[in-house]
């Protein structure tokens, strides 16, 4: 082996070595994150208030359908605290609205995932 596969070897090895670190850090993050939040939907001084805890999305939308089967919905995006959770607020009492999020993370994506883990 030449000096230069020696040092390229190396490189990969400190370079895999960097990769696990790094991903050992977000997980340690990721376990440490907590809020005392109240969660899911409630009502609180007259206005519906969404929240849902995803420390780790970059983006997280609000969607609203008025009945369940329904195609149609309303989305709003929401805002991100500092501790993880997502949270969007409505107008009034909003009993029976059905809803879902919509919860955006490029680490989790399966595509990006299995392209840069081979």
């Amino acid at each position: 082996m030449t000096s230069r596969h020696k040092i390229l070897s190396v490189l990969v090895v400190l370079f895999i070595m960097s990769q696990t670190v790094v991903k050992a850090q977000k997980q340690d993050e990721f376990l440490n994150a907590y809020s005392d939040k109240k969660l899911g939907s409630f009502v609180e001084n007259g206005n519906t208030i969404f929240r849902v805890f995803a420390p780790r999305a970059t983006e997280v939308a609000l969607r609203t359908f008025k009945k369940v089967e329904d195609t149609d919905y309303i989305e709003l995006k929401m805002t991100k605290d500092k501790d993880g959770v997502w949270e969007a607020q409505l107008s009034g009492e909003q009993y029976g609205l059905f809803y879902g999020y919509i919860v955006i993370n490029p680490e989790d994506d399966p595509v990006k995932r299995s392209d840069t883990d081979s």
